[in-house]
């Protein structure tokens, strides 16, 4: 019989510069220091409208913030490496985190969070227009 375990990846390598880059997901723990750091996270995570939570749009929250989250999943990276990536270096490094942090479906794992920043509903998260 096969385990969950033996299809959902924990890690995902990633190339940055040319360098192999190990990823994880982000521990329960780090994602509440995140939000309390950010505000702007918790505004993702208003859901009294229940609307669709979409992962692109972390892509417009702050360097900082993109950083911060980064440090968490990346071993041996540093906020400070990580604001020096580009743009496109972090928008892949946090596109591969969203993915081994957030399990699909995500509401559960968003009404969690969202209990967290003090806002309550439901969501659902991923590609624009699907449910």
């Amino acid at each position: 019989m096969t385990e969950f375990i033996d299809i959902a990846p924990l890690t995902v390598t990633e190339t940055v510069r040319g360098h192999q880059v190990e990823v994880h997901g982000v521990e329960l723990t780090d994602i509440a220091q995140i939000i309390f750091r950010f505000p702007e996270v918790a505004k993702l995570f208003d859901m009294k409208g229940k609307k669709k939570i979409d992962p692109q749009a972390f892509g417009a929250l702050s360097k900082a913030l993109q950083a911060a989250l980064i440090a968490a999943a990346v071993p041996r990276i540093s906020e400070a490496g990580a604001a020096n990536l580009t743009p496109g270096e972090r928008a892949l490094l946090v596109s591969r985190i969203l993915l081994l942090t957030v399990p699909s479906p995500a509401g559960p794992f968003l009404e969690a969070l969202a209990r967290l920043t003090g806002k309550d509903g439901a969501a659902t998260i991923g590609e624009p227009g699907t449910a």
